[in-house]
């Protein structure tokens, strides 16, 4: 099972959208913002290390940016990512297709966004930018899958074997 996870959101459109994330576990925490960010139920304006609640709103102005952490895109059937300008909303949601976990956008998955392969388990994280022509964009700028942990911690396990067969004395 994979995982994604919102650590930044910059509105440079000329709208207003509303985040809101409803996950039993995951609860993000605005680490900082600016041009006017609100999580509106708790009025505060701009928060700087907030966590939001689940349910809660991020409101986030044109101009408005912010870097999160625990911001996670939840999987679907367990929670959701709900985001919102005027009328119109967008439902967001991680699941699997075919061996692979994907984002899935209003109950359509999306293969261009691929999240890593099921049965591993695997973080992705993403910058997402509000733009006037192009939309909501998600750009993956980290990882963490499986594959890198185990290569790692084959590398230790490599490390200290020959730290063992050099020592003098164990």
């Amino acid at each position: 099972m994979a995982s994604a996870w919102i650590v930044s959101i910059v509105n440079n459109s000329k709208e207003e959208f509303v985040f809101q994330q409803a996950d039993p576990n995951m609860h993000p925490v605005i680490e900082v913002s600016s041009g006017g960010v609100e999580i509106v139920e708790q009025h505060i304006q701009n928060p700087q290390k907030v966590q939001v609640q689940s349910g809660q709103h991020i409101r986030v102005p044109a101009g408005g940016r912010l870097k999160s952490s625990w911001f996670a895109i939840p999987w679907q059937g367990w929670g959701n990512l709900e985001i919102s300008h005027g009328d119109k909303r967008q439902n967001i949601v991680t699941g699997p297709q075919n061996g692979k976990d994907y984002m899935i956008f209003d109950g359509a998955v999306n293969t261009d966004i691929l999240i890593g392969n099921q049965n591993a388990w695997q973080n992705v994280e993403f910058e997402v930018t509000i733009d006037s022509e192009k939309g909501l964009v998600f750009k993956p700028v980290g990882s963490n899958d499986f594959d890198w942990l185990r290569q790692g911690l084959i590398d230790i396990a490599v490390k200290l074997f020959k730290a063992l067969i050099n020592a003098k004395s164990f």
